[in-house]
């Protein structure tokens, strides 16, 4: 986004202006929670599984994981869910659907600086997710 808003401003030097992604490393970790962080739910018919999950209790991994594993500041990690639907406010259907957001997080000091982390969060959903999901719906509706 920000190449195709500033491309005309950077000519005729737009060769060396660009984001470097290099192989990423991926880490899959399983957290187990109880019913209040979230639930599950298989219809057993075919349909996507999914989860409704509190947005807090994301949150809260991921800023556990940021502060015991430090990052230099050049890398921005990218934490992706599968089928997992967050909710913020302790309602999973008032306060649905939550799929993807980008923050920054103080993880320390160095000196008498704080010491920030940029994130991204990511959910990646099967196509039919939102007609299950969906509360109002039935899941045989196209």
């Amino acid at each position: 986004m920000q190449r195709v808003t500033f491309f005309n401003s950077l000519k005729p030097d737009t060769n060396e202006w660009h984001v470097l992604r290099d192989t990423p490393i991926i880490v899959p970790t399983v957290n187990t929670s109880d019913f209040f962080d979230g639930f599950a739910i298989d219809f057993g018919d075919g349909s996507p599984r999914f989860a409704f999950i509190s947005g807090e209790y994301i949150d809260g991994i991921i800023a556990s994981y940021l502060a015991t594993n430090p990052l230099p500041p050049n890398v921005l990690p990218v934490f992706v869910t599968y089928n997992s639907l967050l909710s913020y406010g302790g309602d999973p259907f008032g306060g649905c659907c939550v799929l993807g957001y980008r923050d920054a997080l103080v993880t320390g000091t160095h000196g008498n600086n704080l010491v920030v982390q940029t994130f991204l969060f990511a959910d990646w959903n099967d196509a039919d997710i939102f007609r299950c999901a969906h509360p109002g719906h039935s899941r045989s509706e196209p």
